[in-house]
């Protein structure tokens, strides 16, 4: 009896031991945690929590620390769940009600807010309603219910002054004050960055600081403000989110980077993240990466229209036209009037040939400035791209009277006229008119003047042109530039006079006596005429004036030449420019000189030695270097700087021709069709490109691929006159010679591009039209008696049949040339195969002095001698 009662007293006592245990153990760690989370251990205490909750999933007190410690990391979507799971414990849950709205604020979640407000309100004291009105006060506000939220935010504002909480006060003030009209932004921002600075834990209203910089696009500032809420807040993501949205657009790309990095790899997948490490690949031009991330944003469901725009953008910039389309397509209906969009669709549609759609995108625009200025250019666009219909059609859409810029204006006067309409002189009339009783700055009206009286002359009106400049004269008689019209006007006669171009030049110098263009050119006039020491005295003024102008430049070299000799004359020249090291346009002028006297590998010492500013033009600059290669025949290096500029500016089509001669003096044709391939794909809307990459393929025995290329144009871009002799010279490889030929004679008959004679030569050949071959070379050689490449091929070509008349072509390609060793060498053998040995040796011997080492020469000469031996 003794030993069962014994145990059961044991079992007593130990369940009683484990039963007090186990309330202490509980109570201990609720007071842990609240000791850890006011030492702002926010992690140890959901660990700490999560074990109560275990144990206690009732335990309210619980629930609030791991809700609130989840709130004070950021994890707004955890902290919601348990918020949630407070309020269904806890009937009067004020203590978490500010911390709870915040996190639906961070999610937008304004209608959660909205419905909590409005239930809770009545049962919240004075105190607690001004804690959390203001922010029930903004959701009214992103919900379109202005009045609510204008009505919260002063009722938020009584109650912070009856309660005298400087810091409610502080906050509730500035909400309303947000509402003040007529708005002062300045005023707004300096309300809110005064609670911001004051109060740093009030993060919403930092929030709303940062997001009025936003508006302000002052985003420097905005970003500042995200980093000292992200010192007060390091584990809120969505203020590092913001902080690396502020630096994508203030185009700080390297913070930027820092940050969307770092987020990237503890959320690879987060749409936000990766949307905004679309728009940063966008600004690096990595349109690859860009792709990439802007899928992941659109595969997470995240389909705003800042989504699809940045789609819209990447597949723009990668060539996917009808991508890009799909996306932008409903934001175009949404938002008609957005400039963005209505860019981007216009530049779409452009590359698509697709003018009907843009015309009826107009269609459906609000009649604004901005619209008309934009669909301007696009018909503008159009003009250039050869689509003159629909260019002219959209044109007569837009209402032209709502037009500000004067450029645009100016550009569309001028594709008035070229289309053959002269009311383009009518609106350049009415353009001079309104600048001058505007009192519009004398660059712009100047402008206008020489257009206009462009124009005049192109219609063939110089009578107009002049009796306008006279009565611009009239009006201001020492206005120079009305002076300079009346001198171009004289110039562009098919004969000038030039007594009057002289007469005009005196007068402006005596309003100027310094003025570079007058001094310039009646300096070159006395060169002309050998008066060099009376010419020097106009050229030094010039170039005193100017010594960074090639034309002045070139004039000082002429006149001080004759004067001092050539190496005098380039060692005064530099003296000019001795600041040099430290001035970069006299750097770049004197490497300017170096490259125009023949010695490029200074220049090339001279541009690459430095860095130059960015506001210096870097294109002009790698322009020279590579001209200066190619002078020194490292076409390798000017080939690179060439790829470069046009990665910088793929519409300059001289920067592509220059492209292009490079390689063809580097001689690989199947280089330089790799490379204009490998550009045609990464810029398929520029028609330059793909034009030279069509001629290349001629060369390179690939025609009927340059064929495919031309007839992917549209109809217009096909009928222009260098597009048709491309197609011609394409069917000429492609044995298509009747129809090459038609396109060849259009073609020159239009450009006058003497390089398409041997073909239509060629074609008449090859079509048994001997004499009118024969006929087309005589009447083109005779109306151009000094070009030698063509007389060089006729003589070539004469050698296979009439070898008398192919001995006189030769002869006239060396009165021309005499350097020309093909034109000494072919004739000396064509000589020697008619005996005329002695006369043979006579132009050999001048080939061999001009180019000793070349085989073909140094063979004929052999051959030759031998002949004479005999």
């Amino acid at each position: 009896m003794m030993k069962g009662y014994l145990v059961k007293i044991r079992l007593c006592i130990l369940l009683m031991l484990v039963s007090g245990c186990s309330e202490v153990s509980l109570s201990d760690k609720l007071m842990q945690a609240e000791s850890m989370y006011e030492e702002q251990k926010y992690s140890e205490v959901i660990i700490q929590t999560k074990n109560i909750i275990r144990d206690q999933p009732q335990n309210a007190q619980a629930r609030i620390l791991i809700a609130n410690s989840y709130y004070q990391l950021g994890l707004f979507i955890n902290a919601e769940k348990e918020y949630l799971k407070v309020l269904k414990l806890v009937n009067n849950p004020t203590n978490i009600a500010k911390n709870y709205l915040l996190t639906l604020y961070a999610l937008d979640d304004h209608i959660g807010i909205i419905t909590y407000w409005e239930k809770e309100e009545a049962s919240l004291s004075i105190f607690e309603k001004a804690k959390i009105s203001y922010i029930a006060s903004l959701s009214y506000l992103n919900q379109a219910q202005a009045q609510n939220s204008f009505d919260l935010a002063s009722l938020s504002k009584k109650w912070a002054l009856e309660l005298n909480e400087p810091e409610l006060i502080a906050v509730n003030t500035a909400i309303a004050d947000t509402y003040k009209q007529p708005a002062n932004i300045e005023y707004t921002t300096k309300s809110l960055d005064k609670v911001c600075s004051d109060y740093p834990a009030q993060w919403l209203i930092c929030q709303l600081l940062a997001n009025a910089l936003f508006s302000e696009k002052k985003y420097d500032e905005a970003a500042l403000v995200y980093q000292n809420m992200l010192e007060n807040k390091p584990n809120y993501n969505i203020i590092a989110l913001k902080l690396a949205d502020s630096y994508v657009r203030a185009n700080n790309t390297e913070k930027a980077t820092l940050f969307i990095t770092a987020l990237l790899e503890k959320y690879p997948n987060q749409p936000y993240i990766n949307l905004l490490s679309a728009s940063l690949d966008l600004v690096n031009k990595d349109y690859k990466k860009a792709l990439n991330h802007i899928n992941i944003t659109l595969n997470q469901g995240m389909l705003t229209p800042q989504a699809k725009l940045t789609a819209s953008l990447v597949h723009y910039h990668l060539g996917n036209d009808e991508q890009a389309l799909s996306h932008l397509s409903a934001l175009k209906v949404n938002f008609p009037n957005n400039p963005l969009i209505t860019k981007l669709y216009i530049a779409i549609q452009l590359r698509l040939g697709d003018g009907s759609s843009i015309a009826n995108a107009y269609d459906k625009t609000s009649s604004s400035k901005d619209n008309s200025e934009m669909f301007a250019l696009a018909s503008l666009e159009l003009l250039k791209s050869g689509e003159k219909i629909e260019s002219s059609q959209l044109l007569r859409k837009i209402d032209i009277s709502l037009i500000e810029n004067q450029k645009i204006l100016n550009g569309i006067s001028l594709a008035k006229l070229s289309s053959g309409d002269e009311s383009g002189i009518t609106d350049l009339e009415k353009s001079l008119k309104r600048l001058i009783n505007t009192n519009a700055p004398v660059i712009e009206i100047s402008k206008v003047k020489m257009l206009l009286i462009s124009s005049l002359i192109s219609a063939n009106d110089s009578v107009k042109a002049k009796k306008y400049i006279n009565s611009w004269i009239v009006e201001a008689p020492e206005n120079i530039e009305n002076k300079l019209l009346l001198v171009g006007l004289e110039m562009r006669k098919q004969s000038p006079d030039q007594n009057a171009i002289v007469k005009q030049y005196n007068s402006i110098l005596l309003i100027d006596d310094n003025n570079v263009p007058a001094n310039l050119y009646i300096g070159n006039i006395l060169i002309a005429q050998d008066k060099h020491k009376e010419a020097a005295t106009y050229i030094d003024k010039a170039i005193d004036k100017d010594k960074h102008t090639i034309q002045v430049i070139k004039g000082y070299l002429k006149v001080q030449e004759s004067l001092v000799g050539k190496e005098k004359a380039l060692e005064n020249l530099i003296n000019k420019y001795k600041n040099y090291p430290n001035d970069f346009q006299e750097r770049f002028t004197l490497a300017q000189i170096y490259l125009l006297t023949g010695q490029a590998a200074k220049t090339i010492d001279l541009l690459k030695s430095i860095k130059f500013p960015p506001q210096y033009n870097t294109k002009k600059i790698n322009l020279a270097l590579a001209e200066s290669y190619n002078k020194i025949e490292q076409y390798d290096e000017a080939i690179t700087i060439y790829k470069s500029l046009i990665s910088e500016d793929d519409q300059n089509n001289k920067i592509i021709e220059k492209l292009a001669m490079a390689y063809e003096k580097l001689n690989n044709l199947d280089k330089a069709t790799q490379t204009f391939e490998e550009l045609h794909s990464k810029y398929p809307d520029n028609t330059q490109i793909g034009l030279v990459l069509a001629n290349f393929y001629i060369f390179n025995n690939k025609p009927d691929q340059a064929i495919g290329y031309i007839e992917s144009l549209s109809n217009e871009q096909q009928k222009q006159p260098t597009v048709a002799g491309l197609k011609g010279k394409a069917l000429f490889f492609s044995k298509r010679y009747s129809e090459a030929l038609t396109l060849l004679t259009e073609s020159y008959q239009q450009t006058n591009n003497q390089k398409l004679i041997p073909f239509i030569f060629d074609s008449n050949i090859r079509l048994n039209k001997p004499e009118k071959a024969a006929e087309i070379m005589d009447n083109y050689l005779e109306l151009n008696p000094t070009e030698v490449t063509t007389r060089l091929y006729y003589a070539n070509e004469l050698y296979k049949s009439n070898k008398q008349k192919a001995i006189l072509q030769y002869k006239k390609v060396i009165v021309n040339d005499e350097s020309s060793i093909v034109a000494l060498n072919n004739l000396a053998w064509i000589l020697y195969e008619s005996g005329r040995f002695i006369e043979a040796k006579k132009y050999i011997d001048k080939a061999v002095f001009l180019s000793p080492d070349n085989t073909d020469i140094k063979d004929t000469l052999a051959v030759i001698k031998a002949a004479i031996s005999k």
